[in-house]
């Protein structure tokens, strides 16, 4: 029986938010590809290091860009000891050619529709150095149930994940999404992604799709669905739906607790990043209206943009607390690799480190405009003290 290897690398140690994780539903998707007859073991360095104790016949490993530095550590010592090393993940997929370096394979894209012919090719001895997931250009996500007992005897905030939807048309220029998943909304089958639900445990449910409200319509069915099942449910989302004051009611009464929204930079609203956000009138009356529902919003802003100066940090915390948001998220802007930005700051010679490890959103990797690096930080750690400063 094929002994296989399954971790999600953490970069950085971890204090109390730690015991605030969700599962890794990448690797949760990947384990339920597996045949009967592979034993699978699933290490999350979310709860501990791993020990590199054990030997695997195969090891499957996922990273994000502030990953990478740990997952290539991890993978150079399997590789070194003779064992089979994939990669995977947003990181990988974006810079196949260094990932190799440390690996046999990597997967770009999705697995799901590949999983099979690497799987043959292991069995055989013969992995290839590259495989390449076509980009769906339909609208259906036909994705198997994610293997939930990998995470037996491990604790997170709640195990009770999924996801309905991938892909985004919106192809902001700091976003990896559309890159990753396509350029077009794709949706699980509706009874497909309520069967899901039925079979969890607890009432606590976490969308993890990158915005759960893309295709009303189809949203409309969810929300339907979740009204028959006493729920409480997150999600995130753009502020597009909030324009339906009819669904906004029924978002309450289907159990949403939250949503996190991406606002990204409060006095620029009208900048050409953020396509999302192009067809609004007002962001102020949006986010008012699902507070008014009961709906707490947890507001998502970016520092850092070319348009901005040291003005942006005083107005965007004036905007939250003027819509008295009860949570606001500040982030430095990050330009990830596989990005529109991410390119046209590497052509600008603006890119200041290719540490990954640094690609955190808490570290200033590039060149700003027009302020610099430190005053970039330094107003970043103003916002988030103000922010939240007793009154």
């Amino acid at each position: 029986m094929p002994k296989v290897l399954l971790i999600n690398p953490v970069s950085q140690n971890m204090g109390l938010e730690r015991f605030f994780q969700i599962p890794p539903l990448s690797l949760m998707q990947v384990a339920s590809l597996f045949p009967e007859n592979y034993e699978i073991e699933f290490w999350d360095e979310v709860h501990k290091p791993f020990d590199f104790k054990n030997s695997y016949d195969l090891v499957c490993i996922t990273s994000m860009t502030q990953q990478a530095k740990r997952a290539y550590k991890i993978a150079s010592f399997f590789k070194e000891n003779k064992t089979k090393v994939i990669l995977g993940g947003m990181h990988p997929s974006v810079l196949p050619e260094e990932a190799i370096k440390y690996c046999d394979s990597v997967v770009i894209g999705e697995a799901e529709s590949i999983f099979k012919d690497i799987l043959n090719d292991f069995e055989k001895g013969e992995l290839k150095k590259f495989y390449q997931a076509p980009i769906s250009d339909g609208n259906k996500l036909n994705i198997p149930l994610p293997n939930r007992k990998i995470l037996k005897g491990k604790k997170y905030l709640t195990k009770n994940v999924i996801q309905t939807t991938r892909g985004c048309p919106f192809k902001c220029n700091f976003c990896t999404v559309t890159n990753f998943f396509g350029n077009k909304f794709r949706q699980k089958d509706i009874n497909e992604v309520l069967k899901e639900i039925d079979l969890l445990e607890g009432k606590f449910i976490v969308f993890l799709d990158d915005d759960l409200f893309a295709n009303i319509n189809y949203s409309k069915k969810l929300i339907d669905g979740l009204k028959l099942r006493d729920k409480k449910w997150v999600s995130q989302a753009t502020l597009k739906f909030s324009e339906d004051k009819n669904f906004l009611k029924t978002l309450r009464i289907s159990g949403c607790l939250g949503l996190f929204i991406g606002i990204e930079s409060a006095p620029f609203i009208e900048q050409a990043n953020f396509k999302k956000n192009e067809r609004l009138k007002s962001i102020e009356d949006s986010l008012k209206a699902l507070q008014d529902e009961g709906i707490l919003v947890e507001g998502s802003f970016v520092f850092g943009f070319d348009e901005e100066d040291e003005r942006v940090f005083e107005r965007t915390v004036e905007f939250v607390l003027k819509m008295c948001l009860p949570s606001a998220t500040y982030n430095i802007l990050t330009p990830y690799p596989g990005t529109e930005i991410y390119e046209k700051f590497k052509k600008e010679g603006r890119i200041l480190t290719y540490d990954w490890e640094k690609y955190d959103h808490n570290n200033v990797v590039f060149l700003p405009k027009k302020m610099s690096p430190e005053k970039l930080y330094d107003g970043w750690r103003w916002a988030r003290k103000e922010t939240y400063k007793l009154k």
